[in-house]
């Protein structure tokens, strides 16, 4: 049996960002016209995923020229503090989608609030992963469980989130003591 590439296998959706791959990951990281260009951490968890895995998990990524689209539509002059939601985040293609536009509008999408929930939590990691390489600020909430079943999870991931800040402030105040 032959081997197959990853670019083979995803009908050579990479042709279109071979930048993506090639640059560096330091290099891509550092430019936000790369780093916001696509979910680069989504994708790769696609291509790593097998149809069973995506049909358990019930991925299915919306590409990026979807979420282009309905950011420009529906989202081009929030305000800043505007919360983005999102019930079923996935890897964060739509939260991706509204910083490429606020960064090309001139505006710090860390001023705006990214709470969402994801049902599987290795999605919810690449989520959390993805919101530090599209630096989407300390307003970042995320629920690891089912919105589209009820409950959002998202007072349980807020108090974990507020006991997690404390034990940091608490061993960050303990470094600055006198001895």
């Amino acid at each position: 049996m032959a081997r197959r590439s990853v670019s083979a296998d995803r009908r050579g959706r990479d042709r279109d960002d071979p930048h993506l791959f090639k640059g560096g990951i330091l290099e891509y990281g550092a430019d936000p016209k790369r780093y916001l260009a696509t979910d680069l951490l989504g994708r790769l968890l696609q291509a790593l995923s097998n149809r069973g895995e995506k049909s358990r998990r019930g991925t299915i990524h919306t590409p990026d020229v979807v979420t282009h689209h309905m950011v420009e539509y529906f989202a081009d002059d929030l305000p800043p503090g505007t919360v983005i939601g999102e019930a079923a985040a996935g890897s964060g293609a739509m939260w991706r989608a509204q910083a490429r536009l606020l960064h090309d509008q001139g505006r710090d999408a860390a001023q705006y609030q990214c709470v969402g929930a994801e049902i599987d939590p290795l999605t919810g990691a690449v989520l959390g992963a993805n919101s530090l390489l599209w630096r989407l600020g300390h307003g970042v909430l995320i629920a690891c469980a089912d919105a589209l079943a009820g409950d959002s999870g998202l007072a349980h991931a807020h108090r974990e989130r507020e006991e997690a800040i404390a034990r940091r402030d608490a061993f960050l105040s303990s470094l600055h003591q006198p001895k």
